[in-house]
């Protein structure tokens, strides 16, 4: 696991305790290399620390036959992260239990925006999929490869 990835993972595994603050639901949390396992009682979440999608196909190996999996991805908010997801749309909305979170821990205003591809799908007028998703992406301070991980390095000096 490199560097980035592994800030992210750190930023996630927060993240999703303190969303069960009030709820304990959380029994065990796991973190294999790139993933994030969180037992939740009878279900199990998975989240993959994916900060830079090179190639749109990869999210493919995420999306299995079984749609009822709990999974989330969770992405940098880079321009290209949003491009391979909407490219990727009409995979994504088949699986009701998918979650993306677009991040940016480093930003000086909001740090995250959340989408669940499969009800966003029913709820939103597919010709406006790209404006709104592109208004989401804009909530959050936008980063490249380069400048996230040189604002890493700064932030640790």
């Amino acid at each position: 696991m490199n560097e980035v990835e592994s800030f992210l993972m750190d930023w996630t595994e927060v993240y999703v305790r303190n969303r069960d603050i009030l709820k304990k639901e959380i029994k065990s949390l796991e973190r294999k290399e790139t993933q994030l396992i969180i037992s939740c009682g009878d279900k199990e979440k998975q989240f993959f620390i994916l900060p830079f999608i090179r190639e749109c196909s990869v999210l493919d190996a995420f999306l299995s036959s079984d749609n009822s999996r709990h999974i989330s991805l969770v992405l940098l908010n880079t321009s290209q992260n949003l491009r391979c997801v909407l490219e990727s749309w009409n995979k994504l909305v088949k699986y009701p239990r998918l979650c993306i979170i677009f991040v940016n821990p480093l930003s000086s205003a909001d740090k995250k925006w959340i989408i669940y591809p499969y009800t966003h799908n029913k709820v939103c007028e597919s010709d406006a999929l790209e404006r709104g998703l592109q208004a989401l992406f804009e909530s959050v301070e936008p980063i490249t490869e380069a400048g996230f991980t040189e604002k890493l390095i700064s932030a640790k000096v």
